[in-house]
């Protein structure tokens, strides 16, 4: 992978310009984090160069440094020089910076003659259609123009603003229906899109307009579970702990009242369904006739005598029993130092090899570290179902 290190500039007519100074070579470490929400935290990047490196490259704060055609890359915003005599270079990456845009709802005016009165907000940015569309109306034209009673008022826009980002042109098949008031881009578009089983991608593209940078477009998530399950041969480790030590089959609540009268309610579990059952609510009286059941076999005695009523017996009940007796099943999926490069969003499996226990999971954060010309993979997952 090449590192690029681009510079903002101006041609001798006027327009401004991306100029790509080169390739950064004899790197001691690249590092990039790309994360959902657009955090500035955990969408960041570092690059660290020796002291005869860093001579041979020029950087200022304000360059860019990226992979050609990746989502790795972001702007400088820090230069630190260190006691090791290497100097480290790090800023926003993409994600980051868009994260600073701000959907808001439209402004109402009522003159357009000499000074403009503003009237107020619209209650929500609402626009439906074509995922990149959208995405396209949102940055480059309605947060631009102030609706009116008489008319349209169009301002100063200030596009510098966006100079540069572009958004994919070509229909992304995916159609997104947004309400947003007061969010900002990334996190806002992130959510949109994942409901309709979408993701953001937002990466370095040469576009024939010069000073386009950034371009933003709308894709499928890729489910790979169906297809490969991650292993250690793919550095990946699902570890996993089925605990059924305080397993059972009854919990008997006791509430409030004295003997005979004392209220019982009595829950079964169905570990099949994995539901609760009651199978007895009322006092120590009504219960003798059923005593037959034995559902004081492998039982357990929950005791709430301050209980106000049956119902909050029964609510305290089953609270009691999921939280306490119910067998659970701890898993951790990670998958770190690979070659393999996912997108974020996209869904992966993996199986623990011991327990047998196969798990998929969406992907929530990428990290690309390269160093001592190796590159790897590292990644965080989301919610792991089972």
């Amino acid at each position: 992978m090449e590192i690029i290190h681009s510079v903002e500039s101006v041609t001798p007519n006027g327009v401004p310009e991306l100029v790509e100074k080169g390739i950064i070579d004899n790197l001691v470490k690249y590092n990039c984090i790309i994360s959902e929400g657009g955090s500035y935290d955990e969408n960041d990047f570092e690059l660290v160069l020796s002291k005869k490196s860093w001579d041979e490259n020029t950087i200022s704060i304000g360059d860019w440094i990226y992979i050609p055609e990746s989502e790795w890359g972001g702007k400088v915003k820090c230069i630190q020089s260190t006691s090791d005599e290497t100097i480290k270079i790090s800023g926003p990456n993409f994600r980051s910076e868009l994260s600073k845009i701000i959907i808001a709802p439209l402004l109402r005016v009522k003159e357009l003659v000499g000074s403009v009165d503003i009237d107020g907000f619209d209650a929500y940015f609402v626009l439906n259609g074509e995922a990149n569309f959208v995405i396209n109306k949102i940055l480059f034209k309605l947060p631009l123009i102030i609706q009116s009673t008489t008319g349209t008022y169009q301002p100063d826009t200030e596009a510098s603003k966006l100079k540069n980002i572009s958004v994919n042109q070509a229909s992304s098949g995916i159609d997104i229906s947004v309400s947003l008031r007061f969010q900002e881009f990334t996190n806002a578009i992130e959510k949109v899109l994942l409901s309709s089983n979408a993701r953001l991608d937002i990466r370095h593209q040469y576009i024939n307009d010069g000073y386009k940078l950034i371009q933003i477009s709308a894709h499928p998530i890729i489910d790979y579970s169906d297809d490969m399950y991650l292993s250690t041969d793919y550095q990946s480790v699902v570890t996993s702990k089925i605990d059924e030590s305080m397993k059972c089959d009854y919990l008997i609540a006791l509430g409030k009242g004295e003997l005979e009268e004392r209220q019982i309610v009595v829950l079964r579990a169905n570990y099949e369904t994995k539901q609760l059952y009651e199978v007895f609510t009322g006092t120590e009286s009504d219960i003798k006739d059923i005593v037959a059941q034995n559902f004081n076999h492998n039982a357990v005695i929950y005791d709430y005598p301050s209980v106000e009523s049956i119902e909050e017996l029964i609510t305290a009940a089953k609270e009691k029993f999921e939280s306490d007796y119910l067998p659970s099943t701890e898993i951790n999926f990670q998958i770190n130092n690979t070659s393999l490069e996912f997108n974020l969003g996209d869904i992966v499996a993996g199986e623990d090899v011991v327990t047998n226990a196969k798990v998929k999971a969406r992907i929530i954060q990428k990290e690309l570290t390269i160093e001592k010309g190796k590159t790897q993979f590292n990644y965080k997952v989301g919610d792991i179902t089972i």
